[in-house]
């Protein structure tokens, strides 16, 4: 049947308003009341490297019956907390929580209401190497708020007081955002993938040591000499690889004997999920350094081994090193993660590029 041009316009009268009501929505610039006054980065994205400007004075308008503590609010409440309300499925590590709750330098901020917990965030400061020059930043994690105040810029109360904590207005922060990006644009925009080891069936594996004592020296220069072989990587103090793999095992260091005599590294940490009801002991990745040339054969033995010590998932960035770990292996992709700086810039990076994950 032909249609005249009165029954054309009618048939198609829906369409034309939703395409037009699109074209407008596209063209009508969102407002972010907090973000919009932020030294963050913006497309298009400015190609030199560096601090953006100075952070801004923050006026922080707090309820009478609200206050913001710093380093002086009970770890085990805190930990209490973010397990009942930092993730539906994922549990909180108390052992990383604890080391870096203590780290020397960080700032744990605690948003309170009647005294007691509605929102928390830490920070810590990590040294990045980014093309062989050292650039302190505040590592920023577990921003966390009660679910019955979201959506209030409680958050944006938290973040500001991480900026004013610091007391330094040029001070770079580098921080993760899972599932949904923020209104700027990120350093690296990726994903995390994952293996089901459920129905693995293990074998015996004698290719794999761990970090002891008498290695201590030799494994800390690889793996930092391993790190840079990446654009942007954080280098490990001798402390701090001494503390976080020997002294108070926060992860684990994993040496993969191959066959060619070369060592891959692998460094994580336990953890687990609560799907459908299940528990899922995860093993978390952060990465996979050294000679990847037999990367299936690393994969069979660390899942094979992993498997054995009650693992039955695997976790892991797509980023750096991991990249190619992850496509020979048909690890299968699971949630987006941004990768953002605050009052920093950092153009262009490609993800092959960037060895920077804090699990």
């Amino acid at each position: 049947m032909i249609l005249n041009n009165k029954g054309y316009l009618i048939r198609y009268m829906p369409i034309l308003f939703i395409f037009t009501i699109l074209l407008i929505t596209l063209h009508i610039k969102q407002k972010h009341p907090f973000w919009d006054n932020q030294p963050v980065m913006r497309y298009p994205i400015h190609s030199s490297y560096g601090v953006i400007g100075n952070s801004p004075k923050f006026n922080i308008k707090l309820k009478p019956n609200q206050s913001l503590l710093i380093n002086k609010y009970p770890f085990d409440l805190i930990r209490i907390f973010l397990q009942n309300n930092f993730s539906n499925h994922y549990n909180v590590d108390p052992i990383y929580l604890d080391y870096i709750f203590h780290k020397k330098g960080s700032y744990n901020i605690t948003l309170l209401e009647d005294k007691k917990i509605i929102g928390f965030i830490h920070s810590s400061m990590i040294p990045i190497q980014i093309d062989s020059n050292n650039t302190q930043f505040q590592y920023v994690d577990y921003l966390c708020i009660h679910p019955k105040y979201r959506d209030h810029y409680m958050a944006t109360i938290l973040i500001a007081a991480i900026v004013q904590a610091t007391g330094n207005p040029r001070q770079p922060i580098l921080f993760k955002k899972d599932y949904t990006p923020l209104p700027y644009a990120p350093v690296i925009k990726s994903y995390y993938f994952i293996k089901d080891l459920r129905k693995l069936q293990p074998e015996p594996v004698h290719n794999i040591t761990t970090l002891d004592i008498i290695h201590f020296y030799t494994y800390f220069e690889y793996t930092n000499a391993l790190l840079k072989r990446y654009k942007i990587h954080r280098p490990y103090s001798k402390n701090e690889f001494f503390e976080i793999f020997l002294n108070k095992k926060v992860m684990d260091y994993f040496i993969i004997n191959n066959s060619n005599n070369l060592k891959t590294i692998v460094i994580g940490k336990k953890n687990s999920y609560q799907i459908n009801n299940m528990v899922l002991n995860c093993f978390e990745i952060e990465h996979i350094l050294g000679e990847l040339r037999y990367s299936t054969d690393i994969h069979y033995n660390l899942s094979h081994y992993l498997k054995t010590n009650g693992y039955n998932y695997i976790c892991i960035p797509n980023i750096a090193g991991n990249i190619k770990f992850i496509r020979d292996n048909k690890y299968v992709q699971n949630s987006r993660v941004y990768y953002y700086t605050y009052n920093y810039n950092l153009p262009n990076i490609n993800i092959h590029e960037f060895c920077v994950n804090i699990n």
